[in-house]
């Protein structure tokens, strides 16, 4: 049997809360930025 994988119709959003994929490009700096944070990824 083969299963299918959950794929919710973005962005999910409550009322404090918006989650959306995350874009390689209009991202990199964020991610770069939570990344260099040594408390955050060590």
């Amino acid at each position: 049997m083969l299963s299918r994988a959950v794929t919710p119709a973005y962005p999910i959003e409550t009322a404090r809360l918006r989650l959306r994929p995350i874009d390689p490009v209009d991202d990199l700096e964020a991610l770069h930025a939570y990344q260099s944070l040594p408390e955050v990824c060590w």
